[in-house]
């Protein structure tokens, strides 16, 4: 083999250049996230039924919905909730499942559902597919001494969320509320009776007229008939206008039948930052996607809207959870590893051998390794996350040990033969033999490496899931 290389030595050396280049380009293209995929692929969605209890939409429809979803293929579990006015459905798959082929049998599953509910209750939405990629997420803190929170809550669900939702990578952004305007609605039931109306007629009423959606429960009977909802400020000064009904005698209007209370109420989540109340910006990456690019474009925008005084001059932004400080501080401890590694390993050869062309072969071994180790990761859809970088951590000591052996064992058929410099024959000659005589205890040293963590691949499937790519790498 090695004859053949000698005598293509242009072509290999072109060769591993065009590798190199390959390798470079495609580190470019690999997803970099906190951790490989640890979930089981999963794809939650929503049935929204208007008007429907719990109770009564799956009584009717449970049936039908669930033995849909029990047939998906490779589907492990389906967790079903059902709500009044809306239910969730959860498919999680088995390990093995391609996620690709997963998500197209759910959206196939739910599109034959949709056809076979009545035409008013045929909304469905899908909520999220996960492939089981634990990508993290980036969280940011925005606080003002001289601005309130309720302001700097309008600015960045006006003006930065619609940029930041444009970012590559992102699949969703959620702004923490800070303060909210809500209405409390009590049916009173006498007034209720007199203008025939019942429950339905009120909650048509919300939603033609306010955009309004109920998120409490409605219980008939002895106790008080009550509607909450959450809506913009405009819609709820005037719910009160609200027209119920249109008759000959007059217009019902729902505070002829209701008492009505609105007041400002401190959301289910609200953020504190140094002792004043500030807005949380959380943003979660696409499954497979690009977390640092992701985490570093969104940080940008954020700064340059304190730059251009779309915030204010003096806006506090803290980086309450910035995964692409972890990656590229899990980047850095790997090239730092090659580095003292390399520079170790240099020292030793120079030490022991005294040639520089040695020493400097090891140097450049590593990183041409490592470029080259791309093309496999990439080729095998590996990402980079904090599991695969710190197993090329690891490799880099094997890369070290193997390649001394080797050319110190050259270095040694070179004084003991007399090897004259020119004689080109003779070094190449000298140079098969004395990596025939280290070969094979080089591959056992190797193989031995890898032995330690073959075992992993054959594992339960979290375990294989949280270190198999260390044991790829």
């Amino acid at each position: 083999m090695l004859k053949l290389l000698f005598r293509k030595e242009m072509g290999v050396i072109l060769l591993f250049l065009l590798l190199c280049i390959t390798g470079l380009v495609l580190v470019s293209f690999m997803g970099i996230q906190l951790y490989p995929r640890t979930n089981r692929p999963a794809v939650t969605s929503t049935i929204t039924h208007q008007g429907y209890s719990a109770l009564a939409f799956s009584q009717e429809y449970a049936e039908m919905i669930e033995s849909q979803l029990m047939a998906i293929p490779g589907q492990d579990r389906v967790e079903v909730r059902y709500g009044n006015n809306q239910s969730t459905f959860t498919i999680t798959f088995d390990w093995n499942v391609d996620s690709q082929q997963g998500m197209l049998d759910a959206e196939s599953a739910f599109s034959q559902i949709e056809a076979r509910l009545p035409s008013d209750l045929a909304e469905i939405s899908k909520v999220r597919f996960s492939t089981g990629e634990n990508a993290g997420f980036l969280i940011i803190g925005i606080g003002s001494p001289t601005e309130s929170a309720e302001n700097l809550y309008n600015t960045a669900q006006g003006i930065l969320e619609a940029r930041m939702t444009r970012v590559e990578d992102v699949e969703t952004v959620e702004i923490l509320k800070v303060e909210e305007l809500r209405a409390e609605i009590e049916l009173r039931q006498h007034e209720m009776l007199q203008y025939g109306l019942v429950i339905g007629d009120i909650d048509t009423a919300l939603q033609q007229g306010s955009n309004a959606r109920s998120i409490g429960t409605l219980k008939d009977g002895n106790s008080q008939l009550s509607v909450q909802i959450i809506a913009s400020q405009s819609d709820l000064l005037d719910i009160g206008q609200t027209i119920v009904r249109e008759t000959a005698s007059g217009i019902v209007r729902l505070d002829d039948v209701a008492d009505i209370s609105i007041e400002y109420a401190v959301p289910d989540v609200t953020f504190v930052m140094e002792g004043q109340r500030g807005i949380q910006i959380i943003a979660t990456p696409v499954d497979g996607g690009n977390i640092r690019n992701m985490s570093n474009d969104i940080i940008d925008i954020v700064y340059m809207a304190r730059e251009t005084g779309e915030l204010p001059a003096d806006t506090q932004i803290h980086l309450l959870l910035d995964p692409a400080a972890y990656i590229n501080r899990s980047i850095g401890h790997v090239i730092k590893a090659a580095i003292i590694g390399a520079l170790l390993a240099m020292m030793v050869v120079f030490m022991a051998l005294g040639k520089i062309r040695n020493t400097l072969l090891i140097g450049i071994s590593l990183p041409v390794t490592m470029v080259l180790s791309f093309i496999p990761l990439y080729l095998m859809d590996i990402s980079l996350n904090l599991i695969s970088l710190g197993g090329m951590a690891l490799a880099v000591g094997m890369i070290v040990d193997s390649a001394i052996v080797v050319i110190e064992n050259i270095h040694r058929f070179r004084v003991e033969e007399n090897y004259t410099p020119g004689d080109r024959k003779h070094l190449q000659d000298l140079i098969v033999r004395a990596v025939r005589q280290v070969r094979s205890p080089v591959i056992a040293s190797t193989l031995t490496s890898v032995l330690v963590f073959l075992p992993i691949s054959f594992t339960a499937p979290l375990t294989n899931a949280i270190l198999g790519e260390q044991s790829i790498v």
